[in-house]
């Protein structure tokens, strides 16, 4: 490595690869994380809109 400042082309390749890999799979935890809150929105919306059991 030359320098952080003074990178060769190739570390700037490495560089950008791992930023593109990391960006990537940043954007699948937030989507797994997004439909995480969906299953859970939909069950306690299902909950509250379900009828209630009633002591007889």
């Amino acid at each position: 490595m030359n320098s952080p400042l003074n990178p060769t082309p190739a570390e700037s390749h490495a560089a950008l690869t791992a930023i593109a890999a990391a960006r990537a799979q940043a954007h699948a935890d937030y989507q797994k994380l997004l439909a995480e809150l969906d299953r859970a929105e939909a069950f306690h919306r299902a909950r509250l809109d379900a009828p209630t059991a009633r002591a007889s």
